[in-house]
């Protein structure tokens, strides 16, 4: 069974309070990165500066992407997207741009220079699309294994209603990648559910804290456990009932890659 440790501390809060954004995951799977699909995550399409209706085009070639067969998206990507970024130069017959694919630490994965002709817009963004792809697999797409399909199951440990909240961020979060999800866990191949524990409060107030530990557990259809992924923070006591949802998020939004990362490298369960 492989086991994921996502620790995490909470940089230094201000006097007035507001909640950091915490939970950015420290990776320290196992995951070969050479046997995962270089989208796994996802490309985030950034606006073309200089391009007239430059997010527009994005989204447009976004979507072109994701009929080639890639995870795409504008607006906010996740942790573990790639990020296509590109600039445009008038020429005398449109503009030339310059496309680059980055890694999630703004490493560079490749570069393209485009020509794109006055009032061809959007109509060129297929083709475009189809370059991209050959940039991002330049020995063509990685033949997938059947997928996983993820159903999200009970989150305990949370009062009222923090469990959903925090089910729904997760689900919200994954919706960013290319993992497909299922209504229930009947209809999926792999489910996953967490345990969150929130400590007593430490400290004197108003600057007391209590630790918030998310145990997810991802279990295969034959509810055999595969792995887990483990998050543990301090958080200021005050927050936790004021600002669940929005600590859910983050948690969620940390969690994601490594629950993609584990599904990865998972083979599937016999039926």
């Amino acid at each position: 069974m492989s086991r994921l440790a996502l620790a995490v501390l909470l940089a230094a809060l201000v006097a007035c309070g507001e909640l950091p954004r915490p939970f950015q995951p420290e990776y320290k799977g196992e995951t070969n990165p050479l046997l995962m699909p270089r989208d796994r995550a996802g490309i985030l399409v950034q606006p073309i500066q200089g391009l007239p209706n430059g997010a527009e085009f994005a989204a447009t070639l976004a979507e072109k992407l994701r009929d080639e067969g890639i995870v795409a998206m504008t607006g906010r990507g996740n942790s573990g997207s790639l990020m296509l970024v590109g600039d445009a130069t008038p020429n005398a017959t449109g503009w030339s741009v310059m496309l680059s694919l980055l890694d999630p630490h703004g490493q560079s994965l490749g570069a393209l220079n485009w020509r794109l002709a006055a009032g061809e817009l959007p109509a060129a963004t297929p083709a475009l699309a189809k370059a991209v792809s050959g940039v991002l697999y330049p020995d063509g797409p990685v033949p997938m294994a059947a997928k996983p399909v993820l159903a999200i199951g009970e989150v305990t440990g949370v009062p009222g209603e923090g469990g959903r909240a925090l089910a729904r961020a997760l689900e919200f979060n994954l919706k960013r990648t290319d993992v497909t999800l299922a209504e229930s866990p009947d209809k999926a191949t792999h489910v996953v559910a967490a345990v969150v524990t929130i400590a007593p409060p430490r400290g004197n107030p108003p600057n007391d804290v209590r630790n918030v530990d998310v145990r997810w557990v991802v279990r295969n259809a034959n509810r055999e456990e595969v792995g887990e992924i483990r998050q543990t923070n301090d958080v200021p006591a005050r927050q936790i009932d004021r600002n669940w949802s929005e600590i859910a998020y983050y948690v969620a939004d940390a969690a994601v890659e490594g629950i993609t990362a584990l599904l990865a490298r998972t083979p599937m369960p016999a039926r």
